[in-house]
């Protein structure tokens, strides 16, 4: 290896970032915000998501389901629609991330031993957190379901085999597949526009003469 000509090389490719300022500041800063952005972009450490619920029951079993939701720190309880347009306006300004609807009848349909429906709607604008909101809100109803329900009703007479109680359907909002690339492309996409947007949005960056910049 010719060392001469390898500093040579780099003495020329140091010469022409150097001298264009636009170049410099980008060669500098986007390294450093596709690392944050692709940080965040990926990140898959999700706790505490906010969610919403249209309790239409007002019982005191829907109530304690309730209490089960947010027993731990994985969901928040932080909204409380009235109606499926105020749902969808809660998931469009990024209030909430799912909401839990409890339909009228849901305790009687329990204590009479019938299954009662649940409907879980999820914002699918992000799969990652979508995906968190349904296996905590899925594990909390049948920890709900098992806890309080079968020994209820088995103390009334009335088989528990194969009982499922609550019949949970799940709904996505905006990316009904849950596919990453919904979500990913879009991100994507502003990370690669982002470098000639900066030189468009700072363009006196690249005024002055390479003369005075190199010193």
């Amino acid at each position: 290896m010719n060392w001469r000509r390898v500093l040579s090389i780099i003495h020329k490719e140091w010469w022409h970032i150097t001298r264009d300022r636009t170049s410099f500041v980008l060669l500098l800063l986007s390294p450093a915000l596709a690392l944050v952005t692709m940080a965040y972009a990926f990140s898959v450490d999700i706790k505490d998501v906010g969610i919403g619920v249209l309790n239409q029951d007002l019982s005191s079993l829907s109530r304690q389901y309730l209490a089960q939701l947010g027993s731990t720190d994985a969901l928040r309880l932080e909204a409380w629609p009235q109606s499926l347009d105020e749902i969808e306006r809660l998931m469009m300004h990024g209030s909430v991330k799912a909401v839990v609807i409890i339909p009228r009848g849901f305790a009687q349909d329990l204590e009479a031993g019938r299954t009662a429906a649940l409907q879980v709607v999820v914002d699918g604008t992000d799969p990652n957190t979508a995906g968190h909101a349904i296996r905590h809100i899925s594990a909390h109803t049948e920890h709900f379901a098992t806890e309080r329900l079968k020994s209820r009703l088995a103390r009334a007479g009335l088989p528990s085999d194969n009982l499922s109680p609550i019949d949970l359907r799940l709904r996505a909002w905006f990316n009904p597949s849950l596919k990453f690339a919904v979500s990913l492309i879009p991100a994507l996409v502003g990370v690669v526009l982002s470098v000639p947007a900066m030189a468009h949005r700072w363009p006196w960056l690249a005024s002055g003469s390479g003369a005075r910049w190199r010193g």
